[in-house]
């Protein structure tokens, strides 16, 4: 709240456009239509985001909590790791291109296409070698955490497409559209968590969540993502590639958990294996490599 109210006087006060109070019902009736919708749509997003530790604690207690909540960690990391870095100047990038539609759907498709070339593999090869990697980084104790973190991590490559998918609906101003998934969503998830906690545990509620994000979640961000121009085709084949070099990875981490005793160095090998197939991939991609880097640069691509 503070950070906010600092921010806004921030922007008022340097601002090369003069700021005057007033009020215009036409703007504020599009701004409303436009950032309520959104609102409720975080709100969602934020309940739904702790459903699953509520549902674990409260029916299965704090030590099956505790190990959910570890894997859920981990799984976050590689969404901090590529997505939220992104997320930072995706919305800006897209703006600055509404004015050319058939740009700002290709752009969508190739970022898609790069993220998922280095996400989809590691975030596929921590749920292969999610038993190595638990008891490497916090022992032998916590390995019940394994469980749900094989469902867990690979829906961080679906919630990874989601978050990119979402930003670009916002900034195509389908903020409506966007509530509705969420709602779909939220509401389909809770009653199958509930159902099946105390038969399959907390790994039971991960696959639920990932079975949801499976059936409804992704087939609705697709529909929605059609009716703004971005082709389905376009983005099944941007994430097919990555897919495959994904399952790859996955079995790696299998393989290496099953044959590799040290912890260790069955985790540090899968990771290798991600890294390495992501490379692979991401050579496809060399030309927008190029284009990224240079514009990082603020030069011009060679």
């Amino acid at each position: 709240m503070i950070a906010a109210l600092v921010f806004g006087i921030m922007i008022v006060r340097w601002s090369p456009v003069p700021y005057r109070f007033g009020w215009d019902g036409a703007i504020a009736r599009r701004l409303l239509g436009f950032g309520l919708p959104l609102a409720a749509a975080s709100l969602v997003v934020f309940a739904s985001g702790y459903a699953d530790q509520i549902v674990v604690g409260s029916v299965l207690g704090a030590q099956a909590l505790g190990f959910y909540v570890l894997a859920f960690n981990l799984a976050a990391w590689p969404v901090s790791i590529f997505s939220l870095p992104l997320r930072a100047v995706a919305p800006a990038a897209f703006s600055a291109m509404k004015s050319e539609p058939h740009r700002m759907t290709s752009s969508f498709t190739r970022v898609l296409s790069i993220l998922s070339c280095v996400a989809v593999p590691a975030c596929l090869a921590l749920s292969g070698a999610a038993g190595p990697v638990v008891a490497f980084v916090y022992g032998a104790d916590w390995m019940p955490a394994a469980e749900p973190l094989v469902w867990l991590a690979g829906l961080a490559t679906l919630r990874i497409w989601f978050e990119l998918s979402y930003d670009y609906l916002v900034v195509a101003g389908r903020s409506g559209r966007l509530l509705a998934i969420q709602a779909v969503s939220f509401v389909a998830a809770l009653p199958l968590m509930l159902l099946v906690v105390e038969r399959l545990g907390p790994s039971g509620v991960a696959a639920a969540q990932l079975c949801v994000a499976l059936v409804i979640a992704a087939p609705l961000y697709l529909a929605s993502l059609s009716r703004i121009g971005v082709r389905i085709r376009a983005v099944l084949s941007a994430i097919l590639m990555p897919i495959l070099g994904g399952a790859l990875a996955w079995g790696a981490g299998w393989l290496l958990s099953s044959a590799v005793a040290m912890p260790f160095a069955a985790a540090s090998a899968a990771g290798l294996f991600a890294v390495a197939m992501a490379g692979i991939l991401c050579l496809r991609h060399r030309d927008d490599l190029r284009l990224l880097r240079a514009a990082a640069r603020g030069g011009a691509a060679t």
